[in-house]
């Protein structure tokens, strides 16, 4: 059965971030460095769980709405952290912090049951599904009757299936891994272009700790613009258009003009603007994902392609040293992956007001 349990993975990953603040003031390198290595598994666990479990809650026209409120609550820490930043000097204690609020969850999640849609397509348990179900009804005060809805559809639905075989139906369906590879790009190149600059403005402002607050400030303002987007147009045209302006700004930044007077300069402002399509675009890839991905394989897919993104986080958190090079170099370089994620995103298929398929036998009937 696949082990992807989402509220378990929720769990320890919050837990693992938690454990990882306990050593924070040792001074061997070797106790550091394993911590370092808990808190970035552990972030990258939750995180990826954590949005598999909301959206899968989320009907279909809701996930933007779902969505906004991760992408909001994930840019108003970022917005949290720069004030913390500048008042709270020792790192050890910066890095503690967040355990603090990550109790608080954890406390949360212990009693939050699992996804119903999990429970009945991937372990084909109608009990516990019911069980799950009640449980939101009952906390969303609905008169809703769950007993009949799931016993008509548990003898359609039910089957078992493990990560391996979710691997093999993306190399079985061309179609399928395709879409899955393009994902890993979108993901992957999102990630390097947004924490490239995230990491970057002590190199484009000079302010550190203004440059971080202004954004911050224009991540939030992209997640609102995402939101909106992802109610009134299409998906493809959606990541077109973001990563589109995205690129744009990132070319147009290297041109050597300064407003008059001591204000933001031109190419801080180019800067911004694309961060803030970055993050428009990146928000709603997140939910692009789970809607073209089958109930039966999302969490391996979204699995797959969100640790794809690390590997864009780590990349970006070091191409801040691309400004040391040449700031116009590191713009086109910039600007071309921008370009790359507008471009690529048409090839996937559409999925606003869309619902995917379901089980493995609407997957064969789908991609075949």
């Amino acid at each position: 059965k696949q082990w992807y349990q989402r509220r378990v993975a929720i769990t320890a990953g919050i837990g693992g971030i938690i454990l990882q603040s306990l050593p924070q003031g040792a001074t061997h390198i070797v106790v550091f460095m394993i911590s370092r290595f808990v808190l970035g598994g552990s972030t990258y666990l939750s995180y990826a769980a954590l949005n598999t479990y909301i959206l899968e809650l989320s009907p279909t026209r809701f996930r933007p709405i779902a969505n906004l409120f991760i992408a909001f609550t994930f840019d108003a820490g970022y917005l949290l952290l720069v004030p913390v930043g500048y008042y709270i000097k020792p790192w050890h204690y910066q890095s503690a912090l967040p355990a603090v609020f990550l109790l608080m969850n954890l406390i949360v999640v212990v009693f939050v049951p699992e996804s119903p849609k999990f429970l009945l397509l991937n372990k084909g348990d109608a009990f516990q599904c019911k069980r799950a179900m009640a449980w939101y009804s009952k906390m969303s005060r609905s008169d809703f009757d769950v007993d009949d809805a799931v016993l008509e559809i548990t003898m359609e639905l039910k089957e078992e299936r493990s990560v391996l075989e979710n691997l093999k139906d993306l190399i079985r369906y061309r179609e399928l891994g395709l879409q899955t590879l393009i994902l890993a790009w979108l993901w992957s190149a999102s990630a390097f272009v947004y924490y490239g600059f995230t990491f970057s403005w002590s190199k484009l402002s000079k302010n550190l700790y203004i440059g971080y607050l202004l954004g911050a400030i224009s991540d939030i303002i992209g997640i609102i613009l995402q939101g909106v987007l992802m109610l009134l147009i299409p998906r493809r045209v959606q990541n077109v258009l973001t990563f589109g302006v995205a690129a744009t700004s990132f070319f147009l930044a290297i041109i050597p003009y300064d407003f008059p007077g001591d204000t933001i300069s031109f190419e801080q402002l180019m800067s911004l603007i694309g961060s803030l399509a970055v993050s428009s675009g990146w928000g709603m890839i997140i939910v692009w994902s789970s809607e073209a991905s089958p109930t039966t394989h999302r969490a391996t897919i979204i699995s797959w392609v969100s640790g794809a993104s690390r590997i864009g986080f780590l990349v970006g958190t070091q191409a801040s040293l691309l400004f040391n090079w040449s700031k116009a170099g590191s713009f086109v370089i910039f600007g071309i992956i921008a370009l790359s994620v507008g471009l690529l995103g048409i090839r996937l298929p559409e999925t606003r007001n869309i619902v995917p398929p379901e089980t493995s036998k609407d997957v064969k009937a789908h991609y075949c």
